[in-house]
């Protein structure tokens, strides 16, 4: 889904900001090469703290787990085949297979650590700590079609993952 027209005039720098950091934290967290990863299904959720090639392994959170802010969302045999189209995070696991990540998040949450330039694992965050960076306002499962799943809220921009049919509506948060 693209941004919305600008509802002012000085906003749509704001929202053009916003989803250059979105769309830069996703190709930025790319590929991560594991070496000692935990066995993972889809739905399992993850926390990694770092994205840097050489960081520590992902570790298996309970979803509900603060850290939690990743969930396995696809599991692919073949890494030449790649992740779904979409927003994806990623990492090849020991066993050669690659895991795809999304977002694991609420209708509230806020997080930090979405920047290109932040090796930093994402982070939730209060909505209003001026450090908060992505602001969730809803989380639509068992749809890829953001104009509808988005309607009803301000959203500055989506992120849509076919598997599972995902469509998380964002804006930068209203930091005070």
């Amino acid at each position: 889904m693209s941004p919305p027209p600008p509802r002012k005039g000085t906003a749509w720098a704001g929202v053009a900001v916003a989803v250059a950091l979105i769309a830069a934290a996703v190709g930025f967290t790319g590929w991560h090469a594991a070496t000692a990863v935990p066995e993972v299904e889809v739905g399992t959720c993850l926390y990694i703290a770092d994205f840097r090639y050489t960081a520590d392994e992902p570790e298996v959170r309970d979803c509900s787990h603060e850290q939690a802010t990743l969930r396995v969302a696809a599991l692919v045999d073949d890494p030449a085949v790649g992740c779904p189209a979409g927003p994806y995070d990623r990492y090849r696991h020991p066993d050669g297979s690659l895991v795809c990540l999304m977002l694991n998040v609420e209708q509230g949450d806020c997080l930090t650590n979405v920047a290109t330039d932040d090796p930093a694992g994402y982070e939730r965050v209060r909505c209003t700590d001026p450090a908060a960076e992505l602001a969730v306002l809803k989380v639509a499962e068992g749809t890829t079609d953001p104009r509808r799943a988005c309607a009803d809220v301000e959203a500055a921009f989506s992120l849509t993952y076919p598997e599972p049919g995902t469509v998380i509506c964002a804006a930068r948060p209203k930091t005070v």
